[in-house]
C-alpha cells in the first residue's frame, strides 16, 4: 500500500464513519467465531481444523441409539413369559421384527417424546407381536401392557441419546 492510501483509511476511521467501520469488522469477526463454534463454518486444512464435523456426531449419535436398541430387546426377551410350548426361534424372529422396526426409527431420525407418536409406536409394535403369535397368553392385554410400556421407555431413551450428543 502506498502512505497515501493510509493516509486515507485513517481519515475514514477518524472521520464520521469511524465508528460504523469498526461496529461492522467487530460484527463480522464475532459472526465469523459464532458460525464456527455452532458448526455453520468449517475450515479444514492439511495442518489445521476449525470447526465442528456433525457428520461424525451424528454417526455415534446413530451407533449408540442402535446399540441401545439391540441392548432392550435382549433384556425384553428375558421378560417374556415362557411356558412349555414357548417357540424360542419363533420368540427370537419377533424381537427381531420388532428391532427391525426401532432401528428404522433411528435410521429416519423423526424420534420423538410426544404422545401421539409414542402411542403410534406402540401401536407399531404390538401389531407386530398380534401378526405373528398364535398363544393367547402373548395376546393378552398383560402383556400388551408391557410392549407399551417397553416402547416409551425405548423412546424416551433414545431422545435422551440424542440429546446427550447435540450439546
Amino acid at each position: 500500500m502506498k502512505p497515501e492510501h493510509l493516509h486515507e483509511i485513517g481519515a475514514m476511521i477518524n472521520g464520521p464513519y469511524g465508528l460504523v467501520l469498526i461496529f461492522l469488522v467487530v460484527a463480522i469477526v464475532a459472526m465469523a467465531i459464532l458460525c464456527v463454534r455452532t458448526g455453520l463454518l468449517r475450515i479444514k486444512t492439511d495442518t489445521v481444523e476449525i470447526g465442528k464435523d456433525y457428520s461424525e456426531r451424528e454417526r455415534t449419535i446413530i451407533r449408540n441409539q442402535i446399540q441401545y436398541i439391540n441392548m432392550a430387546v435382549e433384556a425384553f426377551e428375558h421378560k417374556i413369559p415362557k411356558d412349555e410350548n414357548y417357540d424360542v426361534d419363533k420368540g427370537k424372529y419377533i424381537l427381531q421384527l420388532m428391532s427391525k422396526q426401532m432401528i428404522e426409527w433411528v435410521i429416519f431420525n423423526h424420534i420423538e417424546e410426544n404422545r401421539v407418536y409414542i402411542e403410534n409406536r406402540q401401536e407399531q409394535l404390538w401389531n407386530i407381536v398380534l401378526a405373528n403369535v398364535e398363544k393367547d397368553y402373548l395376546r393378552s392385554e398383560f402383556f400388551k401392557q408391557d410392549i407399551y410400556d417397553y416402547t416409551k421407555m425405548i423412546i424416551h431413551r433414545l431422545v435422551t441419546i440424542r440429546k446427550e450428543y447435540m450439546r
